[in-house]
């Protein structure tokens, strides 16, 4: 069965390589809820990205060769960029298993304590990748640029 009726936010889990002790890669988990985005939403988000990552003149080439209006470059470009570090900024709502130092403690979400969370590499491309799955995006194994994670 197919609702119509969606909620606002949803839920996804990130997984999160981080580097430890001689050059080992621990797997760090946790969960992210998002602001859901719609159709229309994610088409802008998606020009967005795209603006950040190639620039205006592939924008103009992709009008001339019918794969957007100029409205829709316009209206891209009246808005700007957004880069990964916003995306985590602006659709994040609440998160679990966020843990103290220790380990002992859960972190409450809040928009005071989320730059500390995204500082951490490489936590920003993994939580956009989440975002994006969440959103209905195909794994990113399968697209043209690969996720970079910052480890080697």
């Amino acid at each position: 069965m197919f609702k119509i009726a969606t909620t606002e936010t949803i839920w996804a889990k990130v997984k999160v390589p981080v580097k430890g002790d001689f050059n080992t890669v621990e797997e760090r988990p946790f969960q992210v809820q998002f602001k859901r985005l719609d159709a229309d939403e994610k088409a802008l988000l998606d020009r967005r990205r795209f603006l950040a990552r190639l620039g205006k003149k592939t924008l103009d080439e992709w009008v001339e060769d019918g794969r957007l209006t100029a409205d829709e470059v316009r209206e891209v470009m009246n808005l700007g960029p957004i880069t990964d570090k916003e995306i985590c900024e602006t659709y994040i709502t609440d998160w679990k298993d966020v843990m103290s130092d220790d380990g002992k403690e859960q972190i409450p979400f809040s928009k005071e304590v989320l730059p500390q969370l995204l500082a951490i590499v490489p936590v920003v491309p993994c939580v956009v990748e989440a975002f994006l799955k969440a959103q209905g995006d195909a794994d990113e194994k399968n697209s043209k640029a690969p996720r970079d994670t910052g480890l080697k």
